[in-house]
């Protein structure tokens, strides 16, 4: 059991109600990956089965129009979840 990512957990109001036990096994599944900034972890239009959830820096969620052209439609701050476009 990781004290760490229980606490990272039950911090995040989706996941603040559930019980102990639960989230001991919730945080079992989960694994600590980092990423270097500016790595794509998603993109648009890909299939993703995963929670990402930032403990530490940010993630930025962006649409990418052209080759030179993006617009930042979200930035999730440590604590905070999402599932599709993310830039670390």
């Amino acid at each position: 059991m990781n004290s760490d990512i229980i606490d990272l957990l039950r911090g995040i109001p989706l996941f603040s109600s559930l019980s102990p036990v639960f989230l001991a096994r919730l945080s079992e599944k989960a694994v600590s990956m980092k990423f270097d900034k500016g790595k794509a972890i998603l993109e648009e239009g890909k299939s993703c089965n995963n929670l990402f959830i930032t403990a530490a820096g940010k993630m930025e969620a962006y649409k990418k129009f052209d080759e030179n052209t993006e617009l930042i439609i979200n930035v999730i701050w440590p604590g905070r979840g999402f599932r599709r476009g993310l830039r670390a």
